[in-house]
């Protein structure tokens, strides 16, 4: 498991936030928006409104600061309401997955991320803005229940 804080530039941070934003607002518990983009072909499957400059700029972003070339990519906006949560689980179809959050969470709100070590000992991680949780296939991870005034915002990535 590897963190990233402060992953993308605020230009780019604020542009993922208005994209959610004007996206999101026919959602019920724990739905998402999904753009998918193969590397290296124009096929876009462009359920939300992304254009793309913001997708190359956010692919580039995703090369430099991870240091991994991805033949596909897989996106998915999750807006998570209470009582959503992700029982643990390995995202083994994928080479390796992320998780970007879009807003300050506490821990008393529930929705942790919950990860075992390699060595089997579990960790939680408390979202917050901008922070990058990038794993390989191998780790299990999952998300505890959510009890929030506020909706979890995050962005799911897949690479192979």
């Amino acid at each position: 498991m590897i963190l990233f804080n402060n992953f993308l530039e605020t230009n780019l941070y604020n542009s993922l936030e208005n994209i959610f934003l004007s996206n999101t607002n026919l959602k019920k518990n724990f739905k998402e928006i999904v753009f998918r983009k193969h590397i290296n072909s124009d096929i876009l499957y462009d359920i939300i409104k992304v254009d793309n400059k913001f997708i190359s700029n956010f692919e580039k972003e995703l090369i430099y600061k991870i240091n991994y070339k991805f033949k596909s990519i897989q996106i998915q906006f999750c807006l998570w309401e209470n009582n959503s949560y992700l029982n643990m689980h390995y995202d083994s179809i994928y080479k390796y997955g992320a998780t970007l959050y879009l807003n300050d969470w506490k821990d008393e709100w529930g929705g942790l991320f919950v990860y075992k070590t390699h060595s089997g000992i579990e960790k939680k991680i408390c979202p917050k803005k901008n922070l990058l949780v990038f794993s390989d296939k191998s780790e299990i991870h999952g998300v505890t229940l959510i009890n929030s005034p506020e909706k979890r915002k995050t962005v799911q990535i897949w690479f192979n």
